[in-house]
């Protein structure tokens, strides 16, 4: 199998014969020999009756339905450990994301150097749609992903991407049950590079505000303990600083005799090194717990390649 597209389908009725047939045209212009899977998430409208129509098509089509609705990036996984293709195209089905990006992809991916080549070609925006709020709020929880996490996550992602055989393969070895699709994509490594394009609104989108916030911690604290450190670190500077000034009045007392001990400013100075003392001491609490994440995710120890002169 040459080419495998993965889709999920979630409310997603209005868009499924359209964009099979879109991007069956798409990949086609590029090979004959393709796939196409589509995941329903426990769509709760008709999406998987409309799917299964396409059976009849002569393509090969595989259909996987899942028990309920498990989420988007889970389905997506599911999708690609069903996937048989040297290249697998994914990309969402509601069409705010062309199909016809997997020719532009896949025309990136092959010009790429032989001896170092790209196995992963990700599309992301060239102007972030929606309002001027929701551009703001994407710009900034890229920005602090990016500071917080190990993995180094395009701005301004789209579903859509080409990856190759072995990068999916390696993609599937995490065992995560909570993870950021393209902060998992960045994490297993190999060479990615991005492609510029357009994406389009077809309506509301099913992603409430506090949904969003949501989705913005999950991914922060699946991919990172970085925030654990920040709180111990304020907790020792917040004790050292107050720790100073006790001392500083303390120096007054001894040398100048000054009664400036007594008052709100001393009680201030101690509630506040008690204050960061605890805060010290859960960040340390917290530190351990990071340690525990860690070890809990089991996180693969992957080989891009074997070199050897025999």
């Amino acid at each position: 199998m040459r080419v495998s597209v993965v889709a999920t389908l979630y409310n997603s009725a209005d868009y499924i014969p359209e964009f099979y047939r879109r991007v069956t045209q798409a990949v086609a212009r590029v090979t004959s020999d393709y796939e196409v899977i589509l995941v329903d998430d426990g769509s709760p409208d008709n999406s998987l009756s409309i799917a299964r129509n396409l059976l009849k098509d002569k393509h090969p089509l595989k259909i996987v339905a899942l028990s309920r609705n498990f989420g988007h990036h889970k389905a997506v996984m599911k999708g690609l450990s069903c996937a048989k293709g040297e290249f697998i195209f994914l990309i969402d089905c509601d069409l705010e994301e062309p199909p016809e990006l997997f020719q532009d992809l896949y025309k990136k991916m092959r010009s790429a150097d032989k001896k170092d080549p790209v196995d992963i070609v990700q599309a992301v925006q060239n102007r972030r749609k929606g309002p001027l709020f929701e551009k703001i709020s994407g710009y900034l929880f890229y920005k602090f992903f990016n500071i917080l996490s190990d993995s180094n996550v395009p701005e301004n992602s789209m579903m859509a991407r080409l990856m190759t055989r072995r990068f999916v393969k390696a993609l599937l070895l995490h065992e995560e049950r909570e993870f950021f699709l393209s902060g998992l994509c960045s994490l297993t490594g190999f060479k990615l590079e991005t492609l510029a394009a357009d994406k389009t609104s077809k309506g509301k989108t099913s992603y409430s505000l506090s949904r969003k916030i949501l989705s913005a911690i999950n991914a922060v604290t699946a991919f990172s303990d970085r925030p654990l450190f920040f709180i111990f670190y304020f907790g020792i500077f917040l004790s050292f600083f107050s720790f100073g000034g006790i001392f500083y009045l303390f120096l007054r007392v001894i040398f100048f005799g000054t009664r400036f001990m007594v008052g709100w400013f001393s009680i201030v100075l101690l509630i506040s090194f008690l204050g960061g003392f605890g805060i010290a001491s859960i960040g340390v609490v917290g530190l351990y717990l990071g340690r525990i994440f860690i070890e809990v995710k089991k996180r693969p120890l992957i080989v891009k390649g074997i070199y050897s002169n025999h």
